[in-house]
């Protein structure tokens, strides 16, 4: 006899919610599965957040989905910079650890004013980070000015 076989009604294998895939974002890896079911023929693609797996990271990963068998690829993630993280700024000749409110992501910058550092000064400088390195951004501390006294001031000796 004669064997044939029949591909009508075959169909690639989709990704389930219940499969999973180590995903590793700085140094911290977390096993993930699609929030719904992707397609299997071809590559099917679904972006998610950084934050996801580490929330000091900032952008989107891809999980694919290719005949059934779930993978990541991670390229778009960014280091933000922790609020935990202090950069030290000086001041008039005085120095301190300063670090920003919130976490800042790539890019972002916070006012912050130059008192904080040296109580003789007055005016902002900025703080901004950048690929996860928390930095003075130009000028810098030239914006800030020694305060002057106060008009009418009278000091007697």
């Amino acid at each position: 006899g004669l064997l044939t076989a029949s591909y009508a009604g075959c169909a690639a294998a989709p990704c389930l919610t219940t499969d999973t895939t180590s995903v590793m974002v700085g140094g911290t890896t977390a096993d993930l599965s699609p929030m719904q079911q992707m397609p299997g023929g071809g590559t099917s693609i679904r972006t998610r957040q950084c934050e996801e797996v580490d929330p000091l990271h900032s952008g989107i990963f891809q999980l694919k989905c290719s005949f059934g068998a779930l993978t990541s690829e991670v390229v778009g993630c960014i280091p933000k910079c922790p609020a935990s993280t202090p950069l030290s700024v000086t001041v008039g000749g005085i120095s301190a650890d300063v670090a920003p409110s919130v976490d800042l992501e790539t890019g972002a910058s916070e006012a912050r004013l130059c008192e904080e550092v040296n109580a003789g000064y007055e005016g902002e400088y900025r703080l901004g980070c950048m690929a996860g390195a928390l930095e003075l951004v130009a000028p810098g501390v030239d914006t800030c000015t020694e305060k002057g006294c106060p008009v009418g001031l009278v000091v007697t000796v």
